[in-house]
């Protein structure tokens, strides 16, 4: 068979591609054997009208000769070529030809534009108002232009209509040949009034504004006044006002000074004339006239149920006779009245003393009376007097014992008599209602605890005469600011603790009370115990109770020379104090001040001090040094008439404060 090197005829040989062979479309190489490579069409060469193109390969000729192309650049002017003639403003158009007389679609132009003509004007009836109208012809070339002139002596004359409102205070009138011609002027003629408009004189017509009303006659009536116009019209129209009624006379309107309302009726004062019979309220009018005038009718109590004059003692007070025989006291009651007044007298004699618990217990009592007799109050005399919301305390009463009115939830407010001189523990524990408090001049201490819990109280005044404030005494009350009299010397530990938080101030960690104005007047804690050394205020006038109780890192501390008291412990139990100087400011020691302050050695006393409590030094076991300023006020003794001290030694000093002296409330001789 047949394979690359030869076939059956011929003996195997390697081809060679060597002859280029063609026919009319396509051409290849060709080996003597016969066999063919690269076989492809004929390519290149260009054909013309002429000839054929010739392939670029074999360079054989093929494909066709391309025939005739028409060129269409000759511009013969002659009828078969003409596109459109001329004609006004454009010249006449000629088709492009080939030279072989074929047309072509692109045209070119020749020869000059035609000009325009115009012969045949027609009037075109447009005359206005004194302007001319115009005529219209058409160009003879039929071009579709034309041209339009003033036609001379078509003007019309003007021809105006009557005067229309504008209804805008204005008028117009419209020429009928034109009514783009109009003439506007402004209405006039006419005269306005306050009820009408005026009428204009030209086109008939309301213009303007109403003349304003004139509101000059003031008119009234019985209940009211206005200003009217003449036309009737008002304004201002109100009540009558001002004046004052009296029950002689009604008021007059401060406006039209017209007499109107009732008559007032009578005042009366507020207070009541009472006689012993009888009781009324006099007229304030000066019209003489009384006012529930009436006999006095006792109410169980025996107060006059009108008036409250008191018509005598309360039934149901049960009184005993003292020990002595020469007084009453009251015990107890069994009544019912819920108002009571207790007896001057009882059987001929005074009646002394309220006993203790004599009233205590009783929810139904709301008012009491104590005579200016009764010299003391009792303990628990009013105890949880629940419904209790009056008391009046007599002028002779002179102490009020513990716990005497505690618990009397109702109270809303006490005076306290000049002629009072203490007031008990507790005196008025919990009376959760009491918003005010006046304590006389005569009390000389406030106990402990005595408004604790008062927690509405938020007003006190507090005599001339106080000098001790108990512990506890204003505990948890609502007071913003408090008065403290000069003569204070000793206000107990927590007196005015809890209370609102406007009373304080807190400053380098302590806290003060504020009272006579003062920021800083009494130093009542601090509020972190664990510094060694505090800053007290300079204003500062009290070292409170207990304020550095037990402060063991304490080791220093600087009492600035406005402070005049030093409190009960203020510094007990600072085991860390060394020394301490005590300022000519200060005239008070209290007891316990400096108790067990077991690193203390040396204490100056300056010569402005005039007591120290008991045990104010005891048990300062490395006390041996105490100075006093001078000697000008060298003795001192005990409050029992004891021992005097002579001061010529200081560590002699020291040995009258040590435990067998504590007990001992040292003063200036």
């Amino acid at each position: 068979g047949n394979n690359e090197n030869g076939n059956g005829d011929n003996p195997p040989h390697t081809h060679e591609f060597t002859t280029l062979k063609y026919d009319t479309t396509n051409h290849w190489f060709e080996c003597e054997c016969g066999d063919k490579k690269d076989i492809e069409n004929h390519k290149g060469g260009l054909a013309t009208e002429t000839s054929k193109a010739v392939c670029e390969i074999c360079n054989q000729e093929y494909g066709s000769v391309l025939g005739h192309s028409h060129t269409f650049t000759e511009q013969v002017v002659q009828d078969i070529y003409l596109k459109e003639k001329a004609k006004c403003e454009s010249k006449a158009q000629y088709y492009y030809s080939c030279e072989c007389g074929e047309k072509g679609t692109t045209w070119f132009e020749y020869g000059e534009e035609l000009d325009h003509s115009y012969t045949k004007y027609v009037y075109n009836n447009d005359a206005r108002c004194e302007e001319d109208g115009t005529e219209t012809a058409l160009c003879d070339n039929s071009c579709g232009t034309s041209d339009v002139r003033t036609k001379s002596g078509t003007a019309l004359d003007h021809d105006y209509s009557d005067w229309v409102s504008n209804s805008n205070g204005t008028h117009k009138k419209v020429c009928k040949n034109d009514n783009s011609h109009v003439i506007t002027d402004n209405c006039s003629g006419g005269t306005a009034t306050c009820t009408k408009k005026a009428v204009c004189d030209d086109c008939g017509i309301e213009y303007g504004s109403k003349k304003s009303h004139s509101y000059s006659i003031l008119k009234q009536s019985a209940t009211q006044h206005w200003y009217e116009c003449t036309c009737g019209e008002k304004k201002d129209i109100e009540n009558h006002k001002g004046g004052i009624a009296t029950c002689t006379e009604k008021a007059k309107c401060s406006v039209c000074n017209q007499a109107y309302g009732d008559y007032a009726e009578h005042t009366y004062s507020t207070e009541w004339v009472i006689t012993d019979t009888y009781h009324y309220q006099e007229s304030t009018c000066g019209c003489n006239v009384k006012k529930d005038y009436g006999v006095h009718v006792a109410d169980a109590g025996n107060f006059c149920s009108t008036c409250d004059k008191i018509l005598g003692a309360t039934t149901g007070i049960i009184y005993d006779i003292s020990s002595d025989g020469t007084y009453y006291e009251v015990i107890g009651y069994n009544g019912t009245a819920k108002r009571i007044n207790i007896a001057d007298t009882y059987q001929n004699l005074p009646v002394k003393n309220i006993y203790n618990s004599a009233f205590a217990n009783n929810d139904n009592i709301t008012t009491v009376i104590i005579p200016d007799g009764v010299e003391s109050i009792g303990s628990y005399a009013f105890y949880d007097c629940s419904s209790l919301t009056s008391v009046v305390i007599g002028d002779g009463v002179t102490s009020i014992g513990d716990d005497a009115f505690s618990y009397c939830s109702k109270l809303t407010s006490i005076e306290i008599p000049n002629s009072v001189t203490s007031i008990g523990y507790a005196a008025f524990f919990y009376c959760s209602s009491l918003t005010s408090v006046i304590i006389g001049d005569g009390v000389t201490s406030i106990g402990g605890k005595a408004f604790y819990d008062c927690t509405a109280l938020t007003s006190v005044t507090i005599g001339n005469s106080v000098t001790s404030i108990g512990d506890y005494a204003f505990c948890n009350s609502k007071l913003t600011s408090i008065e403290i009299p000069n003569s204070v010397t000793s206000i107990g530990k927590y007196a005015f603790s809890g209370c609102n938080s406007a009373l304080y101030t807190v400053e380098n960690n302590l806290k003060y009370v504020k009272a006579n104005g003062n920021q800083y007047y009494i130093l009542i804690e601090a509020t972190n115990k664990n510094f060694s050394t505090y800053q007290i205020n300079a204003n500062t006038k009290y070292i409170g109770s207990e304020a550095f109780y037990s402060f063991d890192r304490l080791t220093s501390i600087v009492i600035p020379n406005s402070v005049t008291s030093i409190g009960y412990a203020a510094f007990s139990y600072c085991s860390s104090l060394t020394s301490v100087a005590i300022p000519e400011s200060v005239t008070s020691i209290d007891s316990f001040a400096f108790y067990k302050c077991s690193s203390l050695t040396s204490v100056t006393i300056p010569n402005s001090v005039t007591s120290i409590g008991k045990h104010a030094f005891s048990d300062c076991s490395s006390l041996t040094n105490i100075m006093y300023r001078t000697t000008a006020f060298a003795n001192w003794q005990n409050m029992s008439g004891g021992t005097a001290i002579t001061v010529t030694n200081s560590s002699t000093n020291a040995t009258y404060f040590t435990p067998g002296y504590s007990d001992y409330y040292w003063y200036k001789k």
